[in-house]
């Protein structure tokens, strides 16, 4: 950026000495590059500060920086064969303003280069945010699924007691006793676990015991979620979902002599910061992609984690993931008080 704050001193040492060239250039020119220089670094310490560092942080890929600085360095050498060696030859024609214009349109160049990379920043955004919410919406039909299921066995077993009391009242045992028997023959093995008072995370996670029943991974899960919290049950639900899954997904790689395992704790201090951390055996392979964690499964970051790390950012918290050999941690804090939205309204 420095080499056209020179270019337009070259151009000013050209104004005021026309008959000169840029060997010889003035201290008057040299006195304008300074304070140009230092002007320009002022007035873009906040843009760069606010819109830079986003750059910054966003783009991740090593690849771009390595086209930027290949840019950069035409942009520099551009910059230097431009530097006029006679002073008179601006004068001809119209070389003067057309000098001035050609650097203006690089400094666009380089503006039209930023805004380029951060469309492809929020066009890249957007996709994830869309494979987010469709990961949600099949959470959402899973768990609309497992509750529509238990509403209607709870129905069914009000019909059951309704006929228990009929034959009761009606002195039948031995038809009593058949019915019991058919009955019990026909309850599902897992019960409803109480793990906390919150009944959309109970149902959660009473849905993700039978998956992890199935998949022969033991659990070690301790929850403490009041029945209300500042924290929307939709992003709850969907954190929690989302690192169980995970955790479930690095379950599968063991192998079945070893043991397959995924303990989770869930604590609210002070209602103020709620506390999630999550534990799970897994290979002990990862792929990471400047120092993101990638999807064993598809190719490109893991959607969730990008999705934990959304709410945590909602929330104005923090979410941590890492992994020491053959365990994988996730260690994730929200401050519910600072949430958006609230379970009760």
């Amino acid at each position: 950026m420095s080499a056209f704050v020179s270019n337009f001193s070259y151009a000013y040492d050209a104004w005021l000495h026309p008959g000169s060239t840029s060997g010889q250039f003035s201290w008057q020119a040299a006195l304008f590059q300074f304070a140009a220089t230092g002007i320009a670094a002022v007035l873009l310490i906040f843009p760069l500060r606010k819109w830079g560092s986003i750059l910054i942080d966003r783009l991740l890929v090593s690849g771009a920086w390595g086209s930027m600085i290949a840019v950069s360095a035409a942009f520099l050498l551009l910059n230097l064969a431009i530097i006029p060696r006679h002073y008179a030859t601006l004068y001809v024609g119209r070389c003067f303003p057309i000098y001035i214009t050609l650097l203006l349109f690089l400094i666009a160049m380089y503006v039209s280069f930023y805004h380029t990379a951060m469309g492809i920043l929020r066009t890249a955004a957007i996709q994830e945010r869309i494979q987010f919410f469709e990961m949600a919406e099949n959470q959402y039909r899973m768990q609309k699924k497992y509750i529509e299921d238990t509403a209607k066995e709870r129905h069914d077993f009000k019909q059951s007691v309704f006929t228990l009391k009929q034959l009761a009242d009606a002195g039948n045992l031995t038809a009593l006793q058949q019915y019991l028997t058919k009955y019990a023959s026909t309850l599902p093995e897992t019960e409803i676990r109480q793990f906390c008072k919150n009944h959309a995370v109970n149902t959660l996670l009473n849905y993700y015991v039978q998956l992890a029943a199935s998949n022969g991974i033991q659990l070690d899960w301790h929850t403490d979620i009041p029945e209300w919290i500042h924290v929307a049950e939709p992003d709850l639900c969907s954190l929690l979902g989302n690192l169980i899954e995970n955790a479930f997904a690095g379950c599968s790689t063991v192998e079945d002599t070893a043991p397959r395992y995924h303990c989770l704790s869930v604590e609210l201090r002070n209602n103020v910061n709620l506390y999630i951390v999550s534990t799970n055996s897994f290979d002990g392979f990862v792929r990471l992609k400047d120092g993101q964690y990638e999807s064993t499964k598809r190719k490109g970051s893991g959607i969730g984690i990008h999705s934990v790390k959304m709410i945590a950012e909602k929330y104005r918290g923090t979410a941590r993931f890492h992994h020491m050999g053959t365990e994988f941690y996730a260690d994730v804090m929200l401050q519910v008080k600072s949430g958006t939205l609230d379970t009760q309204a």
